[in-house]
């Protein structure tokens, strides 16, 4: 899911906007808001100077965070025509009254918000847990008591790196014990590596088993090496264009193997991008370097799965190529291969 559309982002604009999480509701409950792009944090952040440019109130600014953010979740996350009559809407997020109302307004169907919204995640983690207890009788307790929250907690935060994820954590000292959460693996705090999960469902280590035996040894016809980047939107169609070149009778090589795209990235982009854009970069400068010809089409929209809608890519995916023709070298410039 797009960082657009979560409530780390509603939380960001309020630092920048000024405006207190408490006061978010009440100011902009009945505000008409501007429209702003709800495809990517960067547009977003591009239409809010836009609107202060234009004169727009801070608060309809802030209004119209909240209408991009609804319509992000709904374009990217939920298919509007599945929701039913009965919509619950929890988390903290929920609490924000002009945010359900914006929803409301979309799907022109009431909301139902419990007044413990916020902690609802948590109760079910403790419904869950008590359910084990209960199915487990030598199981053990780690429950420290209600008179917890008397305690005075230390709280840090780390950055992990014992792998390219980089998790940011947070570590509660709870009676001279680290209580550490954030890792994206799993894994403990005591724990000094990374931890495979040998129960994921991992979708993209299954689809290799299926689809690359499908490519099978090729001969190439020719000397030529073409380069097909293993990033942003080519990573979906990765195997169409290694099965097409290979038929072609031309040398493939791909930039699966390359382990820090975002670092090489950054060397070049010169601007700020999401993760995945500048994973791009790096992607194609790694195989600049190795092959005669990178292969960067040019995707502007998919076929729509549903009648009367359109799923267009980002708009950085669409300029992809532009973008890494003008940031690498000069030298370069004459290898990228826009279909």
């Amino acid at each position: 899911m797009c960082a657009a559309g979560t409530g780390s982002f509603v939380e960001e604009q309020t630092a920048k906007l000024d405006c207190p999480l408490s006061e978010y509701s009440a100011r902009t409950e009945g505000v008409k808001a501007p429209v702003s792009s709800d495809r990517c944090t960067v547009f977003m952040e591009r239409d809010i100077n836009y609107f202060f440019a234009k004169g727009f109130e801070k608060n309809e600014i802030l209004a119209s965070v909240l209408h991009s953010v609804r319509d992000n979740y709904l374009t990217k996350v939920a298919s509007i025509g599945k929701i039913g009559d009965q919509v619950l809407f929890q988390g903290a997020t929920a609490r924000n009254k002009a945010l359900v109302a914006a929803f409301e307004q979309k799907l022109n169907k009431p909301i139902h918000v419990s007044k413990y919204c916020h902690l609802t995640g948590a109760l079910g983690v403790a419904l869950l847990a008590k359910k084990e207890a209960e199915n487990n009788t030598i199981a053990q307790s780690d429950f420290r008591g209600f008179d917890l929250y008397k305690q005075k907690i230390p709280i840090r935060q780390e950055v992990c790196k014992l792998c390219t994820n980089h998790c940011k954590i947070t570590i509660a000292d709870v009676g001279g014990k680290p209580q550490a959460y954030g890792f994206l693996c799993g894994r403990d705090y005591e724990t000094q590596k990374r931890v495979q999960q040998k129960d994921k469902y991992d979708l993209f280590a299954l689809r290799k088993t299926v689809s690359t035996p499908v490519l099978g040894p090729k001969s190439p016809k020719n000397r030529l090496t073409i380069g097909i980047p293993d990033g942003l939107h080519m990573t979906q169609d990765l195997f169409f264009w290694q099965m097409f070149f290979a038929d072609l009778g031309v040398k493939v090589k791909t930039s699966t193997h390359l382990k820090d795209p975002v670092q090489q990235g950054k060397k070049i982009a010169n601007a700020e991008f999401c993760a995945p854009v500048v994973a791009l970069h790096g992607h194609v400068k790694y195989l600049l370097e190795k092959t005669d010809y990178v292969f960067l089409p040019f995707y502007f929209e998919d076929r729509a799965r549903e009648k009367n809608t359109r799923r267009q890519h980002c708009y950085y995916t669409q300029g992809s190529v532009a973008k890494n023709i003008s940031r690498t070298k000069r030298s370069f410039r004459r290898k990228i291969y826009a279909a």
